[in-house]
């Protein structure tokens, strides 16, 4: 998979065609510095969709208060694929990394070491550490 900003795609389709050729599948990604409402979420959703189908669509907020965590979540819950990611950024936002999985995000980031690399981000051991300490283990309570 490689990783495209969408407006980047938008402009310059070319990245779609490479990802074809090379039968690389395409992460189309929105970065937001803020959380819109669930509808508009849905609209930029649709809009990366139709740029490219059967792309792994990735739509990233950034949380400023806790019900954005909660905003991003119902999105999630909403969405009709399993080819999305999406959480919040931020430390507020820490709280829908580690629940997005739960509400049918492909998938979350994690780092193995102390460095970075995101903003809320957590180690693969917080981020364990805070699933194991809410009792959310899938493979023992399935998905919520």
């Amino acid at each position: 998979m490689v990783d495209f900003d969408f407006t980047i795609v938008q402009l310059n389709p070319v990245f779609l065609d490479l990802c074809n050729k090379y039968q690389v599948k395409p992460i189309l990604s929105a970065h937001l510095k803020n959380t819109p409402e669930v509808k508009k979420l849905k609209q930029i959703h649709n809009e990366i969709k139709n740029l490219a189908p059967g792309s792994v669509n990735k739509i990233i907020t950034t949380a400023h208060c806790l019900e954005d965590n909660f905003t991003t979540l119902t999105f999630l819950k909403s969405s009709s694929t399993n080819e999305l990611i999406s959480f919040s950024l931020g430390l507020i936002g820490r709280l829908s990394r580690v629940l997005c999985t739960f509400y049918g995000s492909l998938l979350t980031y994690v780092t193995l070491s102390n460095v970075r690399v995101g903003p809320g981000i957590l180690t693969l051991e917080e981020h364990e550490k805070v699933v194991s300490m809410l009792c959310l283990d899938q493979k023992e309570f399935g998905e919520l």
